[in-house]
C-alpha cells in the first residue's frame, strides 16, 4: 500500500475510534466497514468494530470480527480476551475459557483475561477455579472492583459468606456508586441473618439506582 492510502484508511480507523468514544456507534462502525472495505486486511478495524459490537451486544457480529482479527494477527492478545468475552455472552463457556487460556499464554499480566475466565468458570459454577481467577485479577489489578464482586458471588455460592462481604465491601470502596454491590452485599447480610445492615444495603442500592 502507498503511504497517502495507508493514512486514508488509518484516518477512517481513527474517527471511527472517536465515534466510538463518543457513544455514536453507527457512525463508528461505518467507518471501520470503509477501512475494511479500502484495506481487508486492515486488523486494526476488525478489533475496532468488533469492540464497537461488543458494546452494543451484538456479539455474533463481536466473534466474527475478531476471529478475522485473530487470524491477520493470531498473537493478539486483546483479540482472544474480547472474543472470549463474547463467547461468554453468548453461553460457549468453553469457547470463552479456551480463547482465555490463549490470551492469558500470550500475556500472563493480564488483568482483565484473568478476570473474563473466572466469570466463564462461575457461569458453569466451577466456583473454585472463578475465585482462584478473580484473586490474579485482583493481585494484578488491585482496584479491580468487578473482580471483588464477582469473587465475592462465588464466595457467597460456596457459603462463605463473611468472605463475600469482605469482597463486596472492598468493590464499594474502589467504585461508591456501585449499586451491584451493595446490593450483593445486602443478600449476603440477609442469608448470614443480619438484616439491619442488610436493610441499609438495599436502600443504598435502591438510591444509587435511581440516580
Amino acid at each position: 500500500l502507498n503511504p497517502p492510502f495507508t493514512r486514508l484508511v488509518s484516518a477512517y480507523n481513527s474517527r471511527g475510534i472517536a465515534y466510538r468514544s463518543l457513544g455514536i456507534h453507527k457512525e463508528a462502525i461505518k467507518d471501520f466497514d470503509t477501512a475494511i472495505k479500502l484495506d481487508p486486511e486492515y486488523q486494526k478495524a476488525y478489533n475496532n468494530r468488533g469492540i464497537t459490537y461488543m458494546i452494543l451486544n451484538e456479539y455474533q457480529e463481536t466473534i466474527k470480527d475478531l476471529s478475522i482479527s485473530i487470524k491477520l494477527k493470531p498473537e493478539d492478545v486483546e483479540a482472544y480476551n474480547l472474543r472470549g468475552a463474547a463467547y461468554v455472552n453468548t453461553g460457549d463457556y468453553r469457547q470463552a475459557i479456551k480463547d482465555l487460556d490463549t490470551a492469558i499464554q500470550l500475556d500472563p499480566v493480564s488483568a482483565d483475561a484473568y478476570y473474563n475466565r473466572g466469570t466463564a468458570y462461575r457461569r458453569i459454577e466451577d466456583n473454585y477455579r472463578a475465585i482462584n481467577d478473580f484473586s490474579m485479577a485482583i493481585k494484578l489489578d488491585p482496584r479491580h472492583a468487578e473482580a471483588y464482586n464477582n469473587r465475592g458471588n462465588a464466595h457467597r455460592d460456596l457459603g462463605s459468606y463473611q468472605q463475600a462481604t469482605e469482597d463486596y465491601s472492598m468493590a464499594v470502596k474502589i467504585n461508591p456508586q456501585d449499586a451491584i454491590a451493595y446490593r450483593n452485599r445486602g443478600i449476603t447480610y440477609k442469608n448470614m441473618g443480619n438484616h439491619g445492615q442488610a436493610i441499609k444495603d438495599f436502600k443504598k442500592a435502591d438510591e444509587l439506582s435511581l440516580r
